[in-house]
């Protein structure tokens, strides 16, 4: 049985998944605050759209980080190290399917805040660490979904593009409904 997540915590979660996924050319049914007995909410139909297809384990362990970052970020903690953010979530659902999806991946350059400059990490890591600065990147995009979810719960793609079409564009491939 997972921890129930407040309403506003798990907007912002899913918010961030939904940026980072309209930031990676991907689609998606559906998202929604409606908790059930695995998680506090959840993007259904999840698809690459316009996208690299050859990238899509990379597209898909953002997706996954960025919940945990617009979480994070959220709390208050903007300057949050990638460290921090893997042991907050370290038994989640995300952070399973992160490390499912970056396992064998090995080290990856990414930019280290507090060191400021490239430096190895691990896949996790690394995937954490452009979520984060993606998630502050697109915070307003994040404020702005997570208000219509806390305010109508459940959002189709059609409802989220207008949304975030200030904040990110609206190129064509956004324009086709998935569902």
């Amino acid at each position: 049985m997972m921890r129930r997540m407040s309403r506003p915590r798990a907007a912002y979660h899913e918010a961030g998944h939904v940026v980072i996924a309209y930031e990676r050319m991907m689609t998606f049914a559906s998202v929604s605050i409606q908790p059930d007995e695995d998680c506090g909410g959840r993007v259904v139909g999840l698809a690459l759209c316009g996208g690299n297809p050859s990238t899509v384990d990379h597209d898909l362990a953002l997706v996954y980080a960025a919940g945990m970052a617009a979480d994070a970020i959220r709390q208050g903690r903007k300057s949050v190290g990638v460290v921090d953010m893997l042991n907050q979530h370290q038994d989640g659902g995300d952070m399973r399917v992160l490390r499912e999806v970056t396992e064998g991946m090995g080290d990856l350059p990414a930019y280290d805040t507090r060191r400021r400059k490239l430096v190895p990490m691990s896949a996790e890591e690394a995937f954490c660490a452009y979520a984060i600065d993606s998630i502050t990147r697109h915070w307003q995009a994040v404020e702005d979904v997570a208000a219509a979810l806390l305010d109508r719960e459940t959002l189709t793609w059609g409802q989220v593009v207008p949304i975030l079409a200030p904040h990110m564009g609206n190129p064509d491939w956004a324009t086709e409904d998935p569902a």
